[in-house]
């Protein structure tokens, strides 16, 4: 008797349980989404930064907007993005620079490994070293 008490108890709870987290699960995105993109308009980072924001656009039937903050080698837009809510809603769009200037720069405001999460690799750019 006790057991099937206890394992109504459980399953109650368990159900219980499952309404709650639909209850909090929101649709994403709820409002406009920022991407921003550390280089000048008009380069390979920022018509790359258009294209998928205008696709996510559609997609997802929420305004994307892309923000070029350039600057110190991207490190003005990374900044925008690290001081950024970490609510998803403002992205950077970023290539291998990141990588460089912690090496480069010397001291950062931000930490790339813990202060950003990488999301997915967009591309990939072939660079050639030529002489004349």
């Amino acid at each position: 008797m006790k057991f099937s008490r206890l394992l109504a108890l459980a399953a109650v709870m368990s159900l219980s349980c499952l309404g709650a987290t639909q209850a909090l699960a929101q649709a994403y995105p709820s409002r406009a989404v920022r991407i921003i993109v550390p280089y000048g308009t008009g380069g390979g980072s920022d018509i790359l930064a258009r294209q998928i924001g205008a696709r996510l656009q559609a997609i997802w039937g929420q305004g994307v907007a892309v923000d070029n903050r350039a600057g110190a080698s991207g490190n003005i837009g990374t900044e925008a993005v690290v001081h950024a809510p970490a609510d998803g809603y403002t992205l950077l769009l970023q290539n291998s620079t990141m990588v460089v200037n912690p090496a480069v720069n010397g001291k950062l405001n931000y930490d790339p490994e813990k202060d950003l999460t990488p999301i997915m690799l967009l591309g990939l750019t072939p660079v050639a070293l030529v002489s004349h």
